[in-house]
């Protein structure tokens, strides 16, 4: 269909009033999708208790049974203390 043909048809404020609709609607779906978005990661934060959000922020510890040479990044530590 030609830009010239849907200029004949209908006038330049129906084609206003068109898009005017057409781009509401979508704005509308975006703020439902974003609520929807938002309704669940809020849910999901708060489901989280402190001590899950601890053992997320805090690095994990490696038993070595009193062996450090044995212990994961003990050769940085060895360099760093060396330095």
């Amino acid at each position: 269909m030609s830009p010239r043909y849907i200029l004949e048809r209908w006038s330049k404020n129906e084609l206003t009033a068109i898009l005017h609709c057409a781009y509401n609607n979508v704005v509308v779906e975006l703020q439902e999708l974003k609520a929807k978005r938002k309704g669940t990661c809020s849910l999901s934060h708060e489901d989280a208790n402190l001590e899950s959000v601890n053992e997320l922020q805090s690095p994990p510890r490696v038993r070595t049974g009193g062996c450090s040479k044995n212990r994961l990044g003990s050769n940085l530590d060895k360099q760093i203390a060396n330095a």
